[in-house]
């Protein structure tokens, strides 16, 4: 939380700095606008054998921006939906031992074992990003630098594996296996949903790319060509999430009710997950204490209207 305020101070010392500058003078710029971006994101993390998944990040926001001959000073709003994934290793959980056994429809003593294999995790996070940017332009080209905070606002999860279950009994060698009629079955999918917690998070932002549309002259008076109301930009962007976004959570990764097995037998046509949970690894011991980092990297589009200009225009070159 110590990075997130200096991060803030540094970029609101240098906003009043900017702000202080000829404010009044004709060659300073207000424009209000929107932006949209698409971007690759996933959430970094230190845990072993868990694979991060493709994901995606979509935002919209709105945006002050202040131009000074070639300074830009940004400062923006928004909506930000994530979806990122993990890929959790393969394991057992088993109901019943030799010395508290189940017993199955025939009576006879057995270990029911869940086999979870191809288990993909997923998280839909939304945020409401706050940026501080500073920069500048030079023809077409400009440049952003600054701050991030993304405000979590809530977070959904879905989880979808295979499961197989197998009978040991304490007479035989071999489990038993794909017997359906003994609730014995192999990689039947299911699929849970649920939510999770995150912590907010200040991120390290940058951002460069081209203005579109603009007139390139040197022209300078009233009747010089100049550009329109609208300003239109397209760049690349990265922003690092320097806070660590998971909260410890001690919920089991697989919940099974203990007379699954009974149920099942009694009627193969029951609606499996209402007996079966599985819960993301964000909200089980796998991740406690382990660091979690957001990173986000795209493209983004800005259109920005220009406010009425304060002052004659005596010299018109857009820097």
């Amino acid at each position: 939380m110590k990075n997130c305020k200096v991060i803030i101070l540094i970029t609101l010392l240098s906003s009043f700095s900017l702000f202080s500058v000829k404010a009044n003078a004709s060659d300073v710029n207000n424009f209000l606008g929107f932006w949209l971006s698409g971007a690759y994101s996933t959430m970094l993390h230190n845990v072993d054998m868990v694979h991060n998944e493709f994901g995606g990040a979509a935002e919209l926001g709105f945006t002050y921006e202040l131009q000074h001959r070639h300074l830009l000073f940004n400062l923006g709003v928004g909506y930000t939906y994530q979806n990122t994934g993990i890929n959790v290793p393969d394991f057992s959980y088993s109901q019943g031992t030799f010395e508290a056994p189940l017993y199955d429809s025939e009576g006879d003593a057995l270990i029911y074992n869940y086999n979870v294999s191809n288990r993909i995790e997923r998280i839909g996070a939304h945020y409401v990003p706050i940026q501080l940017m500073l920069g500048g332009q030079f023809g077409k080209f400009y440049f952003l630098a600054g701050g991030k905070f993304r405000l979590a606002i809530s977070a959904s999860t879905k989880v979808k594996s295979d499961i197989t279950t197998t009978g040991t009994y304490p007479q035989f060698i071999d489990d038993f296996a794909n017997m359906y009629n003994h609730a014995f079955f192999d990689h039947k999918p299911f699929e849970s949903k649920g939510t999770t917690s995150l912590n907010h998070c200040a991120a390290l932002s940058v951002e460069i790319g081209w203005r579109l549309g603009m007139k390139s002259t040197r022209e300078t008076g009233f009747d010089a060509p100049k550009d329109g109301k609208a300003r239109y930009r397209l760049g690349f962007f990265a922003d690092y999430g320097l806070l660590n976004i998971h909260r410890n959570r001690e919920e089991p990764a697989l919940y099974v009710a203990d007379d699954f097995m009974s149920l099942y037998q009694a009627n193969p046509n029951l609606d499996l997950n209402s007996v079966v949970n599985m819960n993301h690894s964000f909200n089980t011991s796998r991740f406690n204490d382990s660091k979690v980092n957001n990173l986000f990297v795209g493209i983004k589009f800005t259109m920005l209207f220009a406010l009425p200009h304060r002052g004659p225009c005596i010299h018109c070159d857009d820097y």
